[in-house]
């Protein structure tokens, strides 16, 4: 039974088919006897195949891929020269943003640390002498008052 198959087979051609591409390309359906193929190896196969093939379209293809090679080399070294300068950047100026962050955490403890004493020696003052205070928050808060026209104005 096995036996029949495979004669089955090597009698049967066995038909490559080439998808027309454009309407313009007009490719042939190539028909291989099996038998041609199974003696003669892939060697029968390509020959045949080199036979139907236009040299003038293969070698215009060849050119083209060629050109494109190139151009995606060309865009592949100003890609990786542009990756090693964005790393380097990146280094420097991750190490800049770690610098000022600790700078302004700090700036912000001095300010919180200088505001604190500020808020103390006026509940000190205000408990030491009341009427004093009074009066100068009084006109304080006339100069801020003024400076605050001053800036809405100049806006």
């Amino acid at each position: 039974m096995a036996e029949q198959e495979d004669s089955q087979r090597d009698e049967k051609h066995v038909e490559v088919g080439i998808k027309q591409i454009a309407p313009e390309c007009e490719l042939p359906v190539i028909s291989i006897e099996a038998s041609a193929v199974a003696t003669g190896g892939p060697g029968v196969f390509l020959d045949r195949l080199a036979a139907m093939m236009h040299h003038g379209n293969i070698s215009e293809v060849i050119k083209d891929q060629e050109k494109m090679l190139l151009s995606m080399e060309v865009s592949n070294e100003k890609l990786t020269s542009f990756n090693n300068v964005s790393e380097e950047t990146f280094r420097r100026l991750a190490g800049n943003f770690v610098q000022n962050t600790k700078l302004l955490s700090d700036m912000k403890k001095e300010l919180d640390t200088v505001f604190r004493r500020i808020r103390s020696l006026k509940v000190k003052v205000q408990t030491g002498y009341p009427d004093a205070y009074a009066v100068a928050e009084s006109k304080h808060r006339l100069v801020l008052e003024d400076e605050d026209e001053a800036a809405e104005s100049n806006r």
